[in-house]
């Protein structure tokens, strides 16, 4: 058997493509490479996969033989004693003159055929595969990393089925490693029909990918009781997503989102090699909506001004304090590019005394001293005080090394800041119904990495010693009780 048809046998047993296809696909292939080199010549091939043959003729016509050698075209003519050497012929006929279509083309003229043909093979694959895939576009799936291509960076997974999906870098989570032979889950983000290379391409890069995510650990979610009105993403960074209920609901959709001490949210982020996540509660009113998303406790007032035009962004100006200003903007500028993508709002960010010195006009949120106080207290490094674990972010803890306030402290720690509000007077001024990142005044991990962490240690010892006053009063109060 001819070697070539041996290895064409063996490409359509790995592409599971019947012989008759793999015929005339392959039919197709050799007359276009024939007919390249020879246009106006007609040629007939036929081949047969089972017996091993490569059968081909030339559709020549008979003449007579009183013509000399050189009076004719022999790409369209052959000379009756010649044809009859194939046959019985007569002047006029059609003469198929046998031909070994292999022996015609040189070794490179082969690998290219070849190589077109695995391309024709690999393309009727992918039909089937965009057929059975199609259905499942936007699914979270489990694959197998087969391997990483260490030039472009990209991955082949192995899936449930045998088929190879295709996970470009741009599609992974920065600075995440997957290992071969591990199982990871991923996003079905596009499948292609007409593709050249694999078609089901996948992604964990994806916003969407959370929201699968989301969908399988708050059954709140995929049951609709809680809605993803907005979700943006910088993968490797952070995710921000607005959730809202139902009015009659008498829970606050972005607690139940989080879990308690934010189990649900940190499974998550588990899965997404440690991403942040925030969850605010959802506002039709896009002010309102940009001020959870910054955190309130973050801004001393804002300026927001409406699109007047069909299609033009909002424009907001935010003024804030210079030790607070790296954490709106995050690092790179990454926090307040989600902010902007999920409220599809132009922001402009002043400190207070960027705002006095442009005589901006805003509406006060916050004053300066509170916030500054607010920082201090809540991740303060005097009088003992010890900053709080994101695991304890679920509720406004305060811890203070002193045996002494111990009691105090814990029945706070287990009140809700109306609570605390009620029995002892004191404005916490921290969010507790967003229960997550976001609902603190400070996020460390925003920071840039110029930030220096005594910046948020109490401007002044008289500060920090009318906050101890403030605690030692508590404990009295609580003894006349």
């Amino acid at each position: 058997m001819n070697p070539i048809i041996e290895q064409i046998r063996a490409l359509a047993d790995q592409y599971g493509v019947s012989q008759d296809k793999i015929a005339e696909i392959l039919v197709d292939i050799i007359t276009r490479a024939y007919n390249k080199q020879i246009p106006d010549q007609v040629i007939d091939c036929n081949i047969n996969l089972e017996t091993g043959k490569a059968d081909a003729h030339i559709h020549l016509k008979v003449i007579g033989d009183d013509v000399k050698d050189g009076d004719y075209d022999d790409f369209a003519e052959i000379p009756l004693a010649e044809a009859n050497k194939y046959g019985k012929y007569n002047i006029g006929d059609e003469c198929l003159k046998p031909f070994d279509i292999f022996s015609f083309f040189k070794k490179h003229e082969i690998i290219t055929i070849m190589q077109v043909f695995k391309q024709k093979l690999l393309e009727i694959n992918n039909q089937k595969v965009y057929a059975q895939w199609a259905p499942r576009l936007g699914e979270l799936i489990m694959g197998t990393v087969e391997k990483k291509d260490k030039t472009k960076g990209f991955y082949t997974i192995e899936l449930e089925d045998g088929n190879i999906g295709f996970l470009s870098r741009s599609e992974t989570i920065p600075g995440e490693e997957l290992i071969p032979g591990q199982k990871y889950q991923f996003y079905v983000k596009d499948v292609k029909e007409q593709s050249k290379g694999w078609p089901i391409i996948l992604s964990r890069a994806d916003s969407k990918f959370v929201l699968k995510l989301l969908e399988i650990e708050v059954p709140e979610i995929a049951s609709g009781e809680i809605r993803v009105e907005l979700i943006e993403r910088i993968a490797g960074f952070k995710t921000k997503l607005a959730v809202s209920g139902d009015a009659s609901l008498n829970y606050d959709p972005a607690s139940v989102v989080v879990g308690n001490r934010g189990s649900r949210i940190k499974t998550i982020s588990d899965i997404l090699h440690g991403e942040k996540i925030e969850v605010i509660k959802y506002s039709a009113d896009r002010k309102q909506l940009l001020l959870a998303a910054c955190g309130t406790n973050n801004l001393v007032g804002i300026n927001y001004v409406q699109g007047t035009a069909e299609g033009e962004q909002d424009y907001a100006t935010l003024i804030t304090t210079e030790k607070l200003l790296p954490v709106i903007i995050g690092k790179k500028g990454n926090n307040i590019k989600l902010i902007s993508k999920l409220v599809n709002c132009s922001i402009d960010i002043n400190t207070v005394e960027e705002a006095e010195q442009r005589d901006i006009k805003y509406e006060q949120i916050n004053s300066p001293e509170s916030l500054n106080a607010a920082a201090a207290s809540m991740h303060g490094h005097q009088r003992g005080w010890s900053r709080p674990s994101p695991s304890s972010y679920s509720k406004p803890k305060v811890v203070i090394n002193n045996a002494n306030n111990d009691a105090i402290l814990e029945s706070m720690n287990n009140m809700s800041q109306e609570e605390i509000e009620q029995k002892y007077g004191i404005n916490l001024d921290v969010d507790t119904t967003a229960q997550n990142i976001n609902s603190q005044p400070i996020n460390y991990d925003d920071f840039d990495d110029e930030v220096e962490e005594e910046q948020l240690e109490f401007e002044n010892d008289d500060l920090a010693d009318a906050f101890a006053d403030e605690i030692a009063g508590l404990n009295d109060d609580d003894d006349n009780n």
